[in-house]
């Protein structure tokens, strides 16, 4: 998905769950909404990280690219990138302390889980190509 970049008035429709996405800190006053839909719109296996998911090839990207699957592994991919829009957000205090809390968990989860962490390390591989 590509977006324009407009002055004003602008509406950005995605599912949020496929397309990894961060909001950047305002620097000017913005109006933001967000709308979740709830209903049957995954599978199990669309959700639920398996063995069959660890496969390091094309159809594992593919899998991602199409799926909430990539959740599992996106926050662990781009670690730096969540820490620092967690910072950014929260700036300091309690919140903050939580949310790094639960993100330094998550990244340990996935170190123990070796099938996981050689997925994630080799999606790492592939972060920069598109730039």
């Amino acid at each position: 998905t590509k977006f324009k970049k407009k002055k004003n008035q602008s509406v950005v429709i995605f599912q949020s769950d496929r397309i990894l996405h961060r909001v950047l800190p305002a620097t000017k006053d913005r109006l933001c909404f967000t709308i979740w839909m709830d209903g049957e719109t995954n599978s199990d296996d669309e959700v639920f990280m398996k063995s069959k998911h660890l496969i390091l090839d094309n159809s594992t990207i593919l899998l991602l690219r199409s799926s909430g699957l990539q959740r599992a592994v996106s926050r662990a991919v781009y670690d730096k990138e969540y820490e620092k829009s967690l910072r950014e957000c929260f700036k300091s205090g309690q919140g903050l302390e939580i949310m790094l809390r639960a993100h330094f968990q998550h990244l340990k989860t996935v170190s123990d889980n070796p099938p996981l962490l050689a997925l994630v390390n080799w999606f790492k591989q592939f972060k920069n190509i598109d730039k």
